[in-house]
Formats: structure tokens, C-alpha cells, sequence
């Protein structure tokens, strides 16, 4: 049996438990998780596990989350989680994460990660949809396609000198 993790509708599984949790803070929360939900030991929390609550602790609580709360008040909220997902065996990161997240009012951190703005979605200058047509209609610059194809042409031709350089040094033996 591999260890691949299987398929998993991570929002179905944080509405298990939170009827009406906010999907952009469950794709941040996938976003941020990313690595290790590529296996299905390191998708689950045990947390019967202490070097496991210690992980979720350090890493999540406090380096994730900027917690900075006393470890008791944090190892509680942990226990706190397990005992509400203690109705299943698969304890899914991504559900932890989101109820640890929630309990703490930090939601918000990744709702950000996972919507880009608008603003990044633009593109940097007007013709960068079409630089390779060539310039702007009205422009008398040679614009980006000139340059390119310039580019090529010299890269062609130093490829073409290194190619008869390297024959002439084999064939004259």
C-alpha cells in the first residue's frame, strides 16, 4: 500500500465542522499546507501523538499563525480541536489547521494568500498582450518583436560558428 494521500474535498471536510466556513481561507490554508498533504501520514494530525501537537504548536500555531501565547494556552486550543475531530480517524491537516486558525481569530492571513488582486493581474505595459506583433499602432521605435528576432539571428549564427569550430578541430586531427 502506498503512502500517497488520497483524494480529499478539503472543504467538505472543514464543513463537517464549520457549517459555513470561508473557502478562501481553506485554499490558503491548502496553499500553505501544500507540501505536506502530498502524503497520507503528513495529511493527518494525531494528536494523541505529542511530538506531533509539538510540530502543530511550533509550527503552525506560533511560526504560521505569529502566535505568541503561553504553550498551555496553545497545547489547550490543540486538545480543544482533537476532541472536536475526535469523531473520526482521519484527522485532516487542512481541518485542524482551519479550526486552530478560526479559534484564534486568523483566518483572515489566509484568505489573503489564496485571492490574488486585481492589481497583479494586470500586465506591466500596454503592448505586453501583443509584443510580439510588434509596436504599438503610431509608435516609431522598432519595439520588442525587432529586437527578438535580431536576438535570434545572432544566436543562430554564434551557434552555427561553434558548430564549424568544433568540426574543423575533430577533422584536423
Amino acid at each position: 500500500m502506498s503512502n500517497e494521500a488520497p483524494a480529499v474535498d478539503w472543504a467538505d471536510d472543514v464543513k463537517r465542522y464549520v457549517p459555513g466556513a470561508d473557502n478562501g481561507a481553506i485554499a490558503g490554508i491548502v496553499h500553505h499546507s501544500m507540501v505536506a498533504l502530498k502524503t497520507r501520514d503528513a495529511s493527518l494530525v494525531s494528536f494523541g501523538n505529542p511530538a506531533e501537537t509539538r510540530r502543530v504548536r511550533e509550527g503552525f500555531c506560533k511560526k504560521t499563525l505569529g502566535l505568541t501565547d503561553p504553550d498551555a494556552v496553545l497545547d489547550s486550543a490543540i486538545a480543544a480541536v482533537g476532541q472536536r475531530m475526535s469523531d473520526t480517524t482521519s484527522r485532516h491537516r487542512v481541518t485542524a489547521y482551519y479550526l486552530l486558525a478560526d479559534h484564534f481569530d486568523r483566518l483572515g492571513q489566509f484568505r489573503a494568500a489564496a485571492t490574488p488582486t486585481a492589481e497583479a493581474a494586470r500586465p506591466l505595459a500596454p503592448w505586453a498582450a501583443t509584443m510580439f506583433d510588434g509596436p504599438p499602432p503610431g509608435t516609431a521605435i522598432g519595439g520588442p518583436s525587432t529586437d527578438l528576432r535580431f536576438a535570434a539571428l545572432v544566436g543562430l549564427s554564434g551557434g552555427v560558428l561553434a558548430l564549424v569550430a568544433a568540426i574543423a578541430s575533430t577533422a584536423g586531427g
